[in-house]
């Protein structure tokens, strides 16, 4: 294969793919490597290439239970939205804060805090806030894949034995989107702003 061929036909993988999410696998981030690639074949009546691929993609989808850092995106009675900075559909709604986590509606912007006592002092309360654009720790809950309905993809490269990360061979040039997102939760030690566990 050419390097002018495969630049091309990188192009259109990622044309594809790339920032899309496909139901049930994850957010396709971008081409990883071409593993098979077979010649170009010319169909009659018809002057473009076409190729048989297999392929490998970068694939977010992180495991639930997994531990991750983002950035607080913003914040309402119903929870807290969090950004990793490429992807921003994660939320962590107030039932899977801890206990002694409320929202504060009469700061300018609202904002949730963190209630507690010292044990030397316990008549003395001390409230920890979270920020806007801080870092923010949490742990993945659960993923929610939301369909939107089937859409053809670009067919300049039609790939009839494609292979994503994870499961080569087989997809089809017919895919359905779906809108892919995160909860989180953070109710336990070492969750939330990661400033209140610094000494």
């Amino acid at each position: 294969m050419s390097k002018d061929t495969q630049a091309a036909i990188t192009y259109e993988i990622n044309r594809k793919y790339a920032n899309n999410v496909v139901a049930g696998l994850g957010l396709c981030v971008t081409l990883y490597n071409i593993v098979d690639c077979s010649e170009g074949m010319v169909l009659y009546g018809d002057g473009k290439l076409y190729y048989k691929l297999v392929f490998d993609l970068v694939v977010f989808k992180p495991q639930v239970g997994e531990m991750l850092v983002g950035q607080v995106l913003s914040q309402s009675a119903e929870g807290i939205r969090v950004s990793l900075g490429f992807f921003d559909e994660i939320e962590i709604p107030k039932s899977l804060m801890m206990n002694n986590m409320n929202f504060d509606s009469t700061t300018p912007h609202g904002n949730y805090m963190l209630e507690y006592s010292n044990d030397e002092e316990p008549e003395t309360t001390t409230k920890l806030y979270v920020l806007k654009g801080e870092a923010f720790a949490f742990k993945v809950n659960r993923e929610i894949f939301e369909e939107t309905g089937p859409k053809v993809a670009p067919k300049l490269v039609n790939a009839g034995n494609i292979g994503t990360s994870g499961s080569r061979g087989g997809a089809q040039d017919l895919i359905a989107p779906s809108g892919y997102k995160l909860q989180g939760s953070c109710d336990e030690e070492g969750t939330g702003p990661l400033r209140w566990w610094r000494p």
